[in-house]
């Protein structure tokens, strides 16, 4: 060091670094504020991001396995992404429901209401199955041959009844098995 001034100013910049590493130090050790990624997969689900969303989901999913809400998304990335899984989004709304009624009925989806999310998962199991009937059948394969897949279409609506009873959701898939079991009647007919 030449001078009193040098000294000082090299004292200083020891000082504004340790200073500088002290501060930088506390603020990591402040819990970092975590991203949503749930809110993220919703908005993009509501946005039609299917594939996006599906990503977003999974990654959430790995620290929050137990997610309702995040399965229940899962479950529509399913049927509306590039590809249609019916048997994977079956076992998303299946599984949603199932750590929905584990958790007590606890609403997982801010914008639902817990009997609304409990009645649309089965609503949208009812849908998955109606959209493999309508396919299966546009490919040739007749209606009586899908009668199982009819009783499952039933089976989900009637579930969905017991927590809604009168929701539009409802009376739209009852006209649609409606519709699916006159043409099985007409089927066994003809």
């Amino acid at each position: 060091m030449h001078n009193r001034s040098d000294k000082i100013r090299f004292n200083a910049g020891i000082l504004w670094t340790t200073l500088l590493v002290t501060a930088l130090s506390v603020v990591s050790c402040q819990p970092v504020e975590e991203i949503d990624l749930l809110k993220q997969g919703e908005a993009l689900c509501l946005n039609q991001q299917w594939e996006e969303a599906q990503a977003v989901l999974k990654k959430h999913l790995l620290t929050h396995p137990d997610d309702a809400g995040a399965h229940y998304y899962l479950g529509r990335c399913n049927v509306y992404g590039a590809m249609f899984w019916p048997e994977v989004a079956r076992g998303e709304y299946e599984t949603a429901l199932k750590l929905f009624l584990a958790n007590g009925k606890k609403n997982p989806i801010d914008r639902f209401g817990p009997e609304y999310f409990e009645m649309i998962c089965h609503i949208h199991s009812a849908e998955v199955l109606v959209k493999v009937v309508y396919s299966l059948n546009g490919n040739g394969v007749q209606i009586s041959n899908l009668r199982g897949l009819i009783d499952k279409i039933e089976s989900s609506i009637e579930e969905a009844r017991k927590v809604i009873p009168d929701h539009s959701d409802v009376r739209d898939y009852d006209g649609i098995l409606t519709e699916l079991k006159e043409a099985l009647a007409h089927e066994s007919r003809g």
